[in-house]
């Protein structure tokens, strides 16, 4: 795939070592549409909507003190509802964010929607997030090879790592070949080892079973009205955009598929 560079001035740049670089993050997500069920019980899920960056009222919980859910969702909190396809990165050198958007169009004119019968709660490496049922082999599949084509369509306006970025995402006791892939694409969840989730949590291990079950219910139940109304699609390409480290996350651009 071909582009051309834009004219559009980049973000504002800090200086990493010897280079200088966007002090913005770019993450290239599935999120629903913010018409849809899923987004308004995602938003309040978490506390949040990264469209409009406000602030939601997160249901209650009986038995549990509502600073628990806050807690527990405080990092999902930041990114917002979403699932990610590349994980998020700064710009490389030379390039803005009218390139990003050129290509994120060009990306999403070839593709065509993907259908995520059945997305359902399920713990994932010890935290609750939304997932395909294990039974449904072709959307996963296809998900994934969606995700793939994304990593590396977007790679070349990554910017490489610093030595922070790579020691946190180490902490996470990666694999050799999670290793491998980290260094090859900038994140270490990529190719197989690709699972499609959208994050309702931070970790449960420290919480008391009955504790975790019942945020586990909850969720399930937040999530229930939607579920019934309509079938998750992923239909568009959504740039998430942290403007600094200390931001939250928020949706830039939704770019559906089939239109350029």
């Amino acid at each position: 795939m071909t582009m051309q560079l834009s004219s559009e001035s980049a973000p504002a740049l800090e200086v990493v070592g010897d280079r200088a670089r966007s002090t913005a993050r770019y993450g290239i997500y599935f999120a629903p549409c913010p018409e849809s069920p899923w987004w308004r019980a995602g938003s309040a899920w978490l506390g949040r909507d990264a469209w409009s960056g406000q602030a939601c009222v997160q249901p209650d919980i009986g038995g549990l003190p509502p600073a628990l859910l806050a807690s527990l969702t405080a990092a999902p909190r930041r990114y917002g509802l979403h699932a990610t396809l590349k994980a998020p990165f700064h710009l490389a050198a030379g390039y803005g964010e009218g390139d990003l958007l050129l290509l994120a169009r060009q990306v999403a004119a070839t593709e065509r929607p993907l259908a995520l019968a059945g997305m359902a709660m399920q713990m994932l490496r010890g935290f609750l997030a939304l997932q395909l049922p294990r039974a449904a082999v072709a959307s996963s599949a296809a998900v994934s090879a969606l995700a793939s084509r994304c990593v590396a369509a977007f790679d070349p306006l990554r910017a490489p790592p610093d030595a922070h970025e790579s020691t946190r995402r180490r902490r996470m006791r990666l694999s050799p070949r999670q290793e491998a892939l980290l260094q090859r694409w900038g994140y270490p969840y990529t190719e197989e080892e690709f699972c499609l989730h959208m994050t309702l949590t931070d970790r449960l291990d420290a919480l008391a079973p009955p504790q975790a079950a019942c945020i586990a219910a909850a969720a399930e139940s937040a999530f229930a009205h939607a579920a019934r109304q309509q079938v998750l699609a992923i239909d568009a390409l959504t740039i998430f955009r942290q403007p600094h480290a200390d931001a939250s996350f928020e949706v830039w651009q939704r770019v559906p598929f089939g239109s350029m």
